[in-house]
C-alpha cells in the first residue's frame, strides 16, 4: 500500500518534531501493511507552512537513510499538501511546489469550512497543464458534509478524491464519518490515507478503513489499491 498523505517528516510543519517520533510513525505505518509514503508537509504561502520544495526532498532523503539504517523496509517519497491560492499551476512548473512522488498528480488541501471559489476553475486550469488534482480530505469539509453528492461534480472535471482513513471510524466526528461513508456508497473515492502526524494523536491506522469502505462500496480492496497505483502513476 502507498499512503499519499502522510506528515511524517520532522520539524517542518504540525507533524514530528524529531526523527525518533517520524520512525515510529514509520514502524506503525508497516504493521499496517503500508510499504511507501509519499511526505506531505502543508505547504500555504504567506504563512510559516510556507515550505520549501528542497528541504522538503532533502528532509525525505535523510528520514530514507535512517530507514536503511534502522532496516526498516519502507520508502519515502517527496511532496507537499497544497492550500489553494493564485498561480499554483506556475508554481508547479517552476518547481516551488512538489507533485506527489514526482508525478502528475498534486495534493490540493479542502478546508473545513467553505469550499474554495472558483474551485471548478482551478481543477480546469490543472488538467489543462497535465496535472491531475487530488482533493485531500472532502468528507472534513462543510459543504462536502451537507451534501455529500455535491463530490460528483468535482470527480466529473476530472479531479480525485483521497479521504482521510480515520474519517471511517469517527475521528473527525459523526458528520465526516456520515459523509465518507456516503463518498464509499457512490464510490467516488480513489484514495484512502492516514494523513498522519503523530505517534498517538493522529497515527498511520488504515486497516480497519479499508474494511469499512468494502463494506459500504461493496469493492475489493486489492483492486481498488491497484487502481489507486495506476491513477497516480505509481507502482
Amino acid at each position: 500500500m502507498i499512503d499519499i498523505h502522510c506528515h511524517i517528516l520532522a520539524d517542518i510543519d504540525d507533524g514530528p518534531k524529531d526523527w525518533e517520533t517520524s520512525l515510529k510513525i514509520v514502524r506503525l505505518s508497516k504493521s499496517e501493511g503500508i510499504s511507501k509514503i509519499i511526505a506531505t508537509p502543508h505547504w500555504v504561502q504567506g504563512t510559516k507552512w510556507e515550505t520549501n520544495a528542497k528541504e522538503i526532498i532533502k528532509k525525505t532523503e535523510i528520514l530514507n537513510q535512517l530507514l536503511e539504517k534502522e532496516d526498516i523496509e519502507i520508502k519515502v517519497f517527496p511532496g507537499m499538501e497544497v492550500a489553494i491560492t493564485d498561480r499554483l499551476v506556475d508554481l508547479v512548473k517552476s518547481d516551488e511546489i512538489l507533485t506527489l512522488a514526482g508525478t502528475k498528480c498534486i495534493l490540493l488541501e479542502m478546508p473545513f469550512r467553505s469550499l474554495p471559489f472558483g474551485l471548478e476553475k482551478i481543477i480546469d486550469e490543472f488538467l489543462s497543464n497535465d496535472i491531475v488534482p487530488i482533493l485531500a480530505h472532502p468528507e472534513r469539509n462543510a459543504d462536502f458534509q451537507n451534501k455529500p453528492a455535491m463530490i460528483k461534480e468535482f470527480v466529473q472535471l476530472g479531479a480525485l478524491v483521497q479521504v482521510t482513513s480515520t474519517s471511517f471510524t469517527g475521528s473527525y466526528g459523526k458528520e465526516a464519518q456520515k459523509c465518507v461513508i456516503g463518498f464509499s456508497k457512490l464510490n467516488l473515492i480513489d484514495f484512502i490515507a492516514t494523513d498522519a502526524h503523530s505517534p498517538e494523536r493522529r497515527p498511520p491506522l488504515i486497516k480497519e478503513a479499508l474494511s469499512i469502505w468494502e463494506k459500504y462500496s461493496k469493492g475489493n480492496i486489492d483492486k481498488f489499491i491497484a487502481e489507486g497505483y495506476e491513477k497516480l502513476g505509481m507502482i
